[in-house]
């Protein structure tokens, strides 16, 4: 459905790009905001340099805006939908947020077992439905205990596979 590009751009700021497919735009229709998000540790942030002027930070500060289908997140990115477009936007949308300390890694997952970081709210052109499309992460770290059972396996495998051509070459 699109993704949200993080990249550092100097101390304690990040540029946020995000690309919605093709037939979908940006809208703000019945949830909170447009785009939802979570940082953290929950620090002051602010929003610059947006690529469109309809699109602002909707508090500087950890709130509670609730994405349908999500649950609740601790910051947003709000659309004015009285800017004359029937209420949608094109994509990409880009914007820099800064915060002391923050990096890329700071974007917290919605729920601890969920893959989520971004709620955002789309309309598709083509059949006329909104609503809420959530983006992840491409790739995740596994935790340690799940290297260490990997790790474990594949000596158990080997050990397996050692005593299998000794067998072999006996034979």
């Amino acid at each position: 459905m699109g993704t949200v590009e993080i990249v550092q751009d100097g101390a304690n700021t990040v540029k946020f790009t995000v690309t919605l497919v093709s037939p979908l735009k940006f809208v703000n229709t019945g949830l909170d905001n447009t785009i939802d998000f979570n940082i953290i540790g929950g620090p002051t942030v602010t929003a610059s340099n947006f690529s469109d002027s309809h699109f602002s930070l909707t508090s500087t500060t950890p709130g509670d805006f609730h994405f349908a289908g999500f649950g609740d997140f601790q910051y947003s990115i709000s659309m004015d939908t009285k800017q004359g477009s029937g209420g949608a936007e094109p994509s990409p949308l880009s914007f820099n947020l800064t915060a002391t300390g923050l990096t890329p890694s700071a974007f917290a997952t919605l729920l601890p077992d969920s893959n989520v970081y971004f709620g955002v709210d789309v309309y598709n052109t083509v059949n006329g439905n909104t609503g809420p499309i959530g983006t992840g992460g491409g790739t995740s770290v596994p935790e340690p205990t799940s290297l260490i059972t990997l790790g474990i396996a594949l000596l158990g495998n080997g050990f397996i596979a050692r005593r299998f051509v000794k067998r072999k070459k006996q034979s």
